[in-house]
């Protein structure tokens, strides 16, 4: 008997054929529920599956081909802006607002070294 959390692909297509290899098999038993248990259907609902399974495993390829085309030309535009923001550092120096009009944000200055020569000047 195949357990819920191990039903992969392989098992349930094992599954479905031995399924309608035994409706086969055993079909004319008296009692037997046909109306639930049909051959062809089994039989086809496990072509659909492995259509569908088919389907699924192409779309992941594309996927995986598109996502690494994608990582590629992120890591280029990261490139591209470390160099244009040295470049423009280079120009107009860290600090300069204008660098605003270019999208990045200029260096802050850091204020807290005039607060602490602040505060030893007033404990004195």
């Amino acid at each position: 008997m195949i357990k819920n959390h191990t039903r992969t692909f392989e098992n349930i297509t094992v599954f479905l054929e031995a399924l309608a290899h035994g409706i086969n098999k055993h079909g004319e038993v008296k009692g037997f529920p046909r109306e639930f248990l049909d051959e062809e259907a089994i039989r086809k609902h496990r072509s659909e599956f492995e259509e569908m399974r088919e389907k699924y495993v192409n779309q992941l390829v594309k996927m995986k081909q598109a996502y690494k085309s994608y990582a590629a030309k992120k890591k280029e535009m990261v490139a591209l802006l470390s160099t244009a923001r040295s470049a423009l550092h280079m120009t107009f120096g860290k600090k300069n607002t204008v660098l605003l009009d270019f999208g990045f944000a200029p260096h802050k200055t850091k204020a807290k070294k005039k607060r602490a020569v602040e505060a030893k000047g007033e404990a004195a």
